[in-house]
């Protein structure tokens, strides 16, 4: 009986497979990964916001930018890039963009008193998805409350 070289159908398909399962549960923790990635960046921008924030404060006797009038906010939330004018280039270079979407309409501000201001940015990880709260720090004026949002 001569013996024969190579794999047998079956064990191409049992080594396929396991390839298969292995790239699967891969491919998982690699979508878990850049989702809090992306999150993680979220919340680096809101630092620079806030710093360009106390920066603009110092330079304007404690106030900060009021929020103009906008539409397609969040209550009395407008989008970040509503402020861009008061802050950019001399505060911060470029207002940030959601890793997401690129745009920069997934940040909000609201200051309804010269003293306080709130931002507001859209947290992806796992369990739930939510708006959130970055730590800021001024108190956060009461106008500018929204909803059941929680801190970041």
């Amino acid at each position: 009986m001569a013996k024969s070289k190579g794999f047998t159908l079956i064990e191409l398909l049992v080594v396929i497979a396991i390839i298969g399962l292995l790239s699967a549960v891969v491919l998982a923790s690699l979508n878990a990964a850049r989702t809090k990635a992306r999150d993680a960046r979220r919340l680096s921008d809101m630092q620079s916001v806030v710093q360009a924030l106390q920066l603009y404060a110092n330079d304007n006797n404690g106030t900060y930018p009021p929020t103009p009038t906008c539409t397609g906010g969040i209550g009395n939330f407008c989008s970040l890039s509503s402020i861009t004018s008061a802050l950019v280039p001399k505060y911060i270079p470029t207002m940030p963009t959601d890793p997401s979407s690129g745009n920069g309409f997934d940040y909000y501000y609201c200051s309804q008193s010269s003293s306080g201001y709130a931002l507001l940015m859209f947290k992806q990880a796992p369990p739930t998805q939510f708006w959130c709260y970055p730590q800021t720090p001024t108190p956060r004026p009461a106008a500018c409350n929204y909803a059941f949002i929680s801190s970041c």
